[in-house]
């Protein structure tokens, strides 16, 4: 879905309504599914909470006066639309071109193609003009439906994957959660297939809380262990050793709590969803509808940001492995009898963490292109390349990187590399050989830089002097670059561009602050002075 700011009310009054209900996912009301559109189908959405959105959104439209006759006449929730990037912004970031607050936008289908015009507004907003309160449990429940239909798309997609990764490193302790994922999933498709979670759904898995919180808390204290004892590495020697022997461990622990949260989720999301079928003559499970949802979409998101950020660890680590232990070998097998490259096993774990990287949407980080690039060309620019595609952050974007020789506490050959937030300073052999580590300074530390170059410019040295260090670089300017003094510049003043002095660490000098008290006054002459002779 795109913004369309030259549409007016009066050019079209469109059939469509798209609600955003989730972070990525909109409902969409209207009498089809456009042509040629893609949508998420809505595993266990109520036919009662239907009727009741559709009838809240009909009268919301008609408050708006926006051609509501037809709107009334031909609304149904048709299902759920994942929103693109450019969609999420559009409704963080667009002014409202329409009545009544709604903004006017247009749908692209599967091909890119514009599809249908659409009225569109973000779910908070639509519950500021009122009207929805009345359909709070119905709201609920189809916020829970994004989720579910997204998680149930991926365990279709990867289960057998996954599986196939476990039988291969022989974890016992998949069986148990594997098995809850399973029996929630086909609860989960039998709901779907009657359109609702019946009593006869429910009785069937409605005893099952206990072991999920029984597994859930298992996994979780294994994963947390993981994580305690991978930050007491402090080398990469001891990281390498540490990953190579358990590995496949945090990686079947990680597999297996992704698999009995999402079995939780499910649950929670059929418990619900059996409460909504009742709600009408129990108006009290409206408050505890809202509250199980809550409750299931919190814990979801914090597990899943945290296998997340485990993840994203593993899969930095074993990359670097990969990238940069040479010919360095270590032994493997139950009784550690054989050995392999570093390099190759670490390979292989990547394409078995693949499968996990599936099941939470994971994104590897490409790799960053520096906007001043001070670096011979070679394997020693990819490899700088490689090492800080780990060590920035995902939103950090890599302005410069230089190199040369140092002096002082950083002696030795060193790469510098600056983003706007901070400076990284690292051993060149280090990096060369490991990957790292860099060492990080706040560019709000940078107090003074000045520099200074040889007549050709092939070494400019650089001193810069932080809060509570300095960094004395003599720059290598790359030969084969025809703007060589043109870049050196521009990265002592990109460096200088961050100096900052604050005021608290600007001494008072009492003499200075007695003189000001003290003025003495100006001496006035006793006579004409004499004037000198020419």
């Amino acid at each position: 879905m795109t913004d369309d700011t030259a549409a007016t009310p009066e050019d079209e009054t469109p059939e469509y309504a798209l609600v955003e209900i989730a972070p990525g996912f909109g409902a969409l009301f209207g009498p089809s599914v456009p042509d040629g559109f893609e949508m998420l189908k809505t595993p266990i959405m109520p036919e009662r909470a239907t009727r009741d959105l559709t009838s809240a959104m009909s009268n919301l439209i008609g408050v708006a006066n926006l051609g509501s006759q037809l709107f009334m006449a031909q609304a149904n929730l048709q299902g759920l639309v994942q929103l693109a990037p450019e969609t999420l912004n559009a409704l963080e970031t667009a002014h409202p071109v329409m009545s009544g607050g709604f903004n006017l936008g247009t749908l692209v289908d599967s091909s890119g193609k514009f599809a249908q015009s659409v009225r569109w507004m973000p779910v908070k907003d639509l519950q500021a003009m009122g009207g929805l309160s009345a359909v709070g449990p119905a709201l609920q429940m189809l916020a829970i439906q994004a989720q579910l239909a997204e998680m149930k798309s991926l365990m279709q997609d990867n289960i057998q994957l996954t599986q196939a990764v476990l039988k291969e490193i022989r974890n016992e302790r998949w069986a148990s959660a594997s098995a809850l994922r399973e029996t929630l999933g086909h609860a989960l498709e039998e709901a779907q297939a009657v359109g609702a979670v019946t009593d006869g759904v429910w009785q069937n898995i409605a005893g099952l809380e206990d072991d999920l919180t029984r597994e859930r808390k298992r996994d979780r204290r294994a994963v947390d262990d993981h994580v305690n004892a991978l930050a007491t590495q402090k080398s990469h020697i001891d990281r390498e050793k540490f990953l190579a022997e358990h590995g496949d461990a945090i990686l079947a622990d990680l597999l297996s709590l992704v698999a009995v949260q999402q079995a939780w989720f499910i649950y929670q999301g059929l418990r619900a969803g059996h409460l909504y079928e009742g709600s009408e003559t129990t108006p009290a499970n409206d408050a505890l509808i809202s509250h199980i949802v809550d409750k299931a979409q919190v814990g979801w998101k914090q597990s899943t940001s945290d296998v997340y950020e485990l993840t994203s660890t593993l899969h930095q680590q074993f990359s670097l492995f990969a990238e940069f232990s040479g010919n360095r070998v270590i032994p493997v097998g139950r009784a550690h009898s054989a050995r392999r490259k570093v390099s190759e096993a670490s390979r292989e774990f990547l394409k078995r963490l693949d499968v996990l990287e599936n099941e939470i949407g994971y994104k590897t980080r490409p790799l960053p292109q520096a906007s001043l690039l001070l670096i011979e060309k070679g394997d020693r620019q990819a490899r700088a390349a490689e090492s800080l595609r780990w060590e920035l952050n995902d939103s950090e974007e890599l302005l410069a990187i230089g190199v040369g020789d140092a002096i002082g506490a950083f002696a030795g050959d060193r790469y510098i590399a600056a983003t706007a937030d901070r400076l990284l300073i690292a051993r060149a052999s280090e990096v060369d050989r490991h990957g790292g580590p860099w060492q990080a300074f706040s560019t709000s530390d940078v107090r003074f830089v000045k520099s200074s170059a040889d007549d050709k410019w092939k070494e400019v040295s650089i001193d810069v002097y932080l809060r509570e260090d300095e960094v004395h670089l003599k720059l290598d300017v790359p030969s084969d670059s025809e703007t060589g003094r043109s870049d050196a510049e521009k990265l002592v003043q990109l460096l200088r561009s961050f100096m900052n002095l604050p005021s608290d660490e600007v001494p008072q000098s009492p003499l200075l602050t007695a003189a000001n008290e003290n003025e003495t006054p100006a001496i006035e002459p006793t006579h004409e002075p004499e004037l000198l002779d020419s």
